[in-house]
């Protein structure tokens, strides 16, 4: 059973539900004694998903930034099922935030896709422009709009790209030191096995020295994982990996990775080198494809919930943060930099502003906000703005312009009715700002809009400096 939802479904005042004939269509049910009971349990426990709940810790999130760290005070609400009773008619009503993914729930698995939501043309992009992947080819596009589960893909290509990254320097290697018996001397005479082996001389001399050799476990892992991604997109999917594909392939032991050897491969110390810190992200990753993707390996998770998920809230910010690096490269970029206030006192708190620029003692704070933008009072959450202000607040008379930056679902916008420099003595701009993205959304529209919305930051920041 399984069953495929868009991101912030059923998240606002608009609710949809289904009947339970919709209902048995929207699960792709056969309508045994088991679906019924697995998706009535659903309904009936009222569950609610939270990543922050220790009873679902099988729940993993794909960071697409270097830091791990869950942020504790972030929504990090996932899906939630409910009822309700109308007369003699039961509806029922699922509701996501914005991690995408896939869980698998009490023996059937949900889809939460961006794509669903938006298009896959948008969800490229935005993985293009925030995570240096590339999905432009045809053929490679092609392949990712003919898959049911968007997180899957992603996986496979970020992957891919960190690896490519990661093993510019080569695979990572250890020092050990190595008995053997040659005909120069290397490193020094092993004089006890001299003594033993090599009187009367033959020809070859015990010494012993140092080598780098290869880790196997981290060698395995990497290559099955390669393979997992091979047989399951194809060999084209490897394109500039093919290299390292084939001096992994050569160098595997023919052992099918267990839990243990990922674990060893994980913690080994080799990883604290800094030459080779960047594969700790590989073999996460190539844990997680080993784990989810390989129909050979076994998996004895028992938990209620599990699944991937990754933040499209993340996702956009990252969009966003490039963009802004691309168009106004005059001016420093701070991002996800923490600010405290009465940070003497012991309520002091840390707020982290998405976006920070500075030029000349002058500042810019934007926020990015991956909700629904139709220009409506209701898309605006009173504690975006409160927060807006309060980071504002700290700046002063340095600030010159803050806004919130929205994905727009249509091209209505006014300067007259989204700019406001009303809010206080300081006379700075205030503004909800944003790029057209929505189902309709081409390469072309989308960069026209980047385009539009940069032109405006710009000719803002330009009327407050010359004032």
């Amino acid at each position: 059973m399984y069953l495929t939802l868009p991101i912030n479904h059923n998240y606002g005042n608009i609710k949809k539900g289904w009947n339970e004939l919709e209902l048995k269509e929207l699960f792709k049910t056969q309508g045994s004694s088991y679906e019924k009971k697995t998706v009535k349990n659903c309904f009936d426990n009222y569950e609610e998903v939270y990543l922050n709940d220790s009873r679902f810790n099988d729940l993993n999130v794909v960071s697409l930034r270097k830091s791990k760290v869950l942020d504790t005070d972030q929504d990090a609400f996932v899906i939630k099922f409910y009822k309700k009773q109308i007369g003699e008619e039961t509806t029922y009503y699922i509701e996501t935030g914005q991690y995408a993914g896939y869980i698998n729930y009490n023996g059937f698995t949900i889809y939460i896709s961006l794509s669903e939501k938006y298009n896959a043309t948008v969800l490229n992009h935005l993985l293009t422009y925030a995570n240096n992947i590339s999905l432009d080819s045809e053929s490679i596009r092609t392949n990712y709009q003919s898959q049911t589960n968007e997180l899957e893909y992603l996986l496979c290509f970020m992957f891919l790209q960190a690896l490519e990254k990661a093993s510019i320097l080569g695979l990572p290697r250890k020092y050990q030191t190595v008995n053997d018996r040659l005909a120069s001397v290397r490193g020094k005479v092993d004089f006890n096995s001299f003594i033993k082996k090599d009187i009367p001389f033959q020809g070859k001399i015990s010494v012993q020295y140092r080598d780098r050799i290869d880790i196997q476990e981290i060698i395995d892992v990497l290559f099955y994982a390669l393979h997992v991604v091979k047989s399951k997109y194809s060999s084209q999917s490897l394109f500039k990996g093919r290299n390292i594909y084939n001096e992994l392939s050569s160098k595997f032991s023919k052992i099918k990775p267990k839990s243990d050897t990922i674990l060893k491969a994980k913690n080994h110390p080799v990883l604290s080198n800094p030459l080779f810190m960047e594969f700790k992200k590989v073999l996460e990753l190539a844990e997680i494809i080993i784990k989810e993707l390989s129909p050979d390996f076994k998996n004895d998770n028992k938990r209620q919930i599990s699944g991937n998920l990754y933040n499209t809230s993340e996702l956009f910010e990252l969009y966003i943060e490039k963009v802004l690096k691309l168009n106004l490269n005059d001016w420093t970029l701070e991002s996800q930099k923490g600010i405290y206030i009465y940070d003497t006192k012991f309520y002091k708190k840390k707020l982290i502003p998405d976006f920070i620029l500075h030029k000349n003692d002058q500042y810019v704070i934007l926020d990015a906000k991956f909700k629904t933008m139709n220009f409506s009072s209701y898309d605006v959450d009173r504690e975006d703005i409160y927060q807006l202000h309060t980071y504002a607040y700290i700046y002063h008379e340095k600030l010159i312009l803050s806004g919130l930056v929205y994905p727009l679902q249509n091209d209505y916008y006014n300067n007259e009715n989204c700019i406001s420099s009303t809010l206080d003595q300081f006379q700075h701009n205030f503004g909800i700002f944003g790029i057209e993205l929505n189902r309709d959304s081409t390469i072309e529209s989308i960069k026209k809009s980047e385009m539009n919305f940069t032109v405006q930051v710009k000719d803002l920041l330009k009327s407050d400096l010359l004032n």
